[in-house]
């Protein structure tokens, strides 16, 4: 904002002295002060349309940090062996510090899921029947606090993500829209855009696969850009504002659908 406003009274400085020296040498003051004055009016209308898109492409610098509002309630890591192999688990419980019972709702559910790996772990059951490893990532952007849960699947390369978007003030957790709208988009746009996304990160996935396989790809890939897949997607403020999701895509092999992250519009510098 500052750069603008700098580059703003530059120009009009410019102005004045360019007109104080046309006037000087015998040129048309008349003419002058209109082509001036067109000059700055188009450098004021740049100069405000610029400092309306950066109001609301960026946000002000947190003065909170996402641990005022979660914490890990409990940890635990821990390896097993499997004759010669070591496997590695862990398990990092959050808990919402926000009394609402939206929080409360969203604490019992993520509590169950760990209990039944902390469970295990104490119990000493064989953790390939329950969770390769869980743990979480919280975000925090002005008031909107967005916790992203991860689980591994324990016996193949599946990754289980439940996002919780919440007010931190209000208490209340956020729907979609609610939440897209706080990135500053348009419900259609962000979708249109996940799409787009989604394909690129589909047709990178299978750019270097052996020949042989176009008609199952296609399948797949036609399946992962439909509205039941797409409408599978999971919503979330990641680092500085940045619309994110989890989307779900249909795979040749393996499980018939796996989850991951992905931008849905690229952060912007903001800090």
């Amino acid at each position: 904002m500052k750069k603008q406003f700098y580059k703003f009274s530059a120009l009009i400085l410019a102005a004045i002295c360019g007109a104080a020296a046309l006037s000087a040498c015998g040129a048309k003051p008349a003419e002058n002060t209109q082509t001036t004055a067109a000059a700055v009016t188009e450098a004021a209308t740049d100069a405000a349309t610029d400092a309306a898109t950066e109001a609301v492409q960026t946000t002000e610098e947190p003065t909170r940090a996402a641990d005022e509002f979660v914490r890990t309630v409990r940890v635990e890591s821990w390896e097993t062996k499997y004759g010669d192999e070591t496997r590695e688990y862990f398990c990092q419980q959050p808990e919402l510090l926000i009394q609402s019972a939206d929080a409360d709702a969203i604490n019992a559910e993520i509590a169950e899921r760990c209990n039944k790996i902390f469970d295990a772990y104490d119990s000493g059951k064989p953790m390939e029947d329950f969770s390769k490893g869980a743990e979480y990532k919280a975000y925090l952007n002005g008031k909107t606090l967005s916790l992203v849960f991860i689980d591994r699947a324990p016996v193949n390369q599946s990754v289980y993500y439940y996002v919780y978007n919440i007010d931190v003030e209000s208490g209340s957790r956020l729907d979609d829209a609610e939440l897209i709208a706080r990135s500053g988009n348009d419900a259609d746009t962000a979708h249109a855009q996940l799409a787009e996304r989604v394909a690129e990160y589909f047709d990178a996935k299978t750019a270097e696969m052996q020949g042989g396989m176009d008609t199952v790809i296609a399948k797949c890939r036609e399946k992962t850009l439909s509205d039941e897949y797409l409408g599978k997607a999971q919503y979330y403020l990641a680092d500085r504002n940045t619309l994110s999701a989890v989307f779900a895509y249909n795979w040749v092999a393996g499980a018939e659908q796996y989850l991951d992250t992905t931008e849905v519009f690229p952060h912007l510098p903001q800090y």
